[in-house]
């Protein structure tokens, strides 16, 4: 080969390789752009993306603050429910309490206006705690409400096994300040007078049984000691004036 033909080669070459350098360039320059044009574009998606995640964080901390203060709401409603509950409670508690004061006291005051009568724990407690021995019943004079006392507590002891003799009243020449003195009665209310008040805890002798049954139906049974009026192995009920 001679030097012609090598010329010609590195010529030919030498444009060969400008050539590729132009096309490596230009293709450099088109790949890169379109690489940056991706990559542009996902940054843009990423970036809407980001925006669109820090949006919808934004509602969720606003419907987070929402459902709070709702709860914090509903807290408070329930707390004022039962804070009106308790109250409603207490009101109704007064009221019952003064209901059942109101009651007592219409009570008393039927008890002071009617007549003296036999409660129904009376009856009850009378029922098979009959003793022996007699029981005399005596009423005031000119009394008919004592009278009518007298007649119901007769009624139920002897009804009740009790050996107890028909009421009568208070004889016309013992008068009501002789009444103590002579029949060991006190002038008001109902006594029940035995020959000695016994010292029984059992509370199961004659004059502890009458005053229990007694006391059941009256706020007040006295007792008292009369040795030498009375028979013995006798218990004496004596009713005078409703106090």
């Amino acid at each position: 080969m001679d030097v012609e033909w090598w010329k010609t080669f590195f010529e030919v070459g030498g444009v060969a390789l400008l050539f590729l350098t132009f096309a490596f360039g230009a293709g450099f320059m088109l790949t890169g752009k379109m690489v940056n044009d991706r990559q542009s574009e996902r940054l843009r998606n990423f970036e809407g993306d980001l925006t669109a995640a820090k949006t919808n964080l934004e509602v969720q901390k606003e419907r987070a603050a929402t459902a709070e203060g709702k709860i914090a709401g509903l807290q408070k409603g329930a707390s004022d429910a039962k804070k009106a509950e308790q109250e409603v409670g207490l009101e109704l508690a007064k009221q019952k309490e003064k209901a059942a004061k109101a009651e007592a006291a219409l009570f008393e005051l039927q008890r002071e206006r009617l007549p003296r009568s036999i409660s129904i724990e009376s009856i009850e407690f009378l029922k098979g705690r009959a003793v022996a021995g007699n029981v005399e019943i005596m009423y005031k004079r000119d009394d008919p409400e004592a009278a009518g006392f007298a007649e119901w507590v007769w009624a139920f002891l002897a009804s009740n096994g009790w050996n107890a003799t028909k009421p009568v009243s208070i004889p016309s020449d013992i008068s009501a300040d002789k009444v103590v003195e002579v029949l060991g009665a006190q002038p008001l209310g109902v006594t029940v007078v035995t020959q000695s008040i016994p010292d029984n805890p059992k509370r199961d002798d004659a004059f502890s049984v009458l005053v229990d049954f007694l006391v059941k139906s009256l706020r007040t049974v006295y007792g008292g000691r009369s040795p030498s009026a009375l028979p013995a192995h006798t218990t004496r009920i004596i009713v005078m004036q409703k106090p």
